[in-house]
């Protein structure tokens, strides 16, 4: 699906789209949701994104991940972020992880 395409998605249509799809989306196809609908997406999809596709993820799209969504994120995906992307991780998010998800986002 074109990055195009993945800017007029809503939340409702976003929810419906099967986690295996969701594993094949790239960082500009994920850069280009909307961050509403980013934080309507369900532990399981955001789960099966890659670290590829999560590294592609704005500043704004990280503020609205909710702790319980962030729980099923796992330590590669963390590890893809950039010291940027960490930084715009809420407070409240960071909180909620494991010790070994937080280790994840240690910068050297």
């Amino acid at each position: 699906m074109a990055p195009q395409a993945m800017a007029g998605l809503s939340s409702k249509q976003i929810t419906a789209i099967d986690p295996k799809a969701i594993k094949g989306l790239g960082a500009k196809q994920i850069e280009a949701i909307p961050a509403s609908t980013i934080s309507a997406m369900t532990s399981t999809q955001l789960k099966s994104l890659t670290p590829e596709a999560i590294s592609g993820m704005t500043k704004d799209q990280l503020a609205v991940i909710k702790p319980t969504q962030a729980s099923s994120l796992s330590v590669e995906q963390l590890k893809a972020l950039t010291k940027e992307q960490v930084q715009a991780l809420p407070a409240t998010l960071i909180k909620s992880l494991s010790a070994k998800q937080k280790a994840a986002l240690a910068m050297p």
